[in-house]
């Protein structure tokens, strides 16, 4: 009878497997973009200098990189909703994770 549904099959386990596993990456790199942009905004950066900037605080922190990012969005996410917890730069622990032109940040790599 036109007009009914009928339930969709469910997905085999591996298929569901690399859906999740396709999406986890979707979401690493949404977020790993957002964060370079961050770092672009911030410091007034190439796409490629922010890019190499998180993957140097990333290795300095011993973080994966997609977890470097997600901290540095939660950040500005709670700093763009609370004025007072606005970006004050502050010196980085390693002198190697130092944004060109020596402009220190927030966001150390202690976290």
């Amino acid at each position: 009878m036109l007009g009914e549904l009928k339930p969709r099959p469910d997905p085999e386990p591996d298929e569901r497997i690399a859906e999740d596993a396709l999406q986890a990456v979707l979401e690493s790199n949404r977020m790993i973009g957002m964060a370079i942009g961050i770092m672009m905004n911030q410091f007034e950066l190439r796409h490629e200098a922010a890019h190499a900037y998180l993957v140097r605080l990333s290795q300095t922190s011993n973080m994966k990189l997609r977890d470097v990012a997600r901290f540095i969005v939660a950040e500005a996410d709670m700093a763009a909703r609370d004025p007072a917890r606005s970006p004050k730069p502050q010196p980085t622990r390693h002198p190697a994770v130092q944004p060109p032109g020596g402009r220190a940040t927030i966001l150390s790599p202690s976290c």
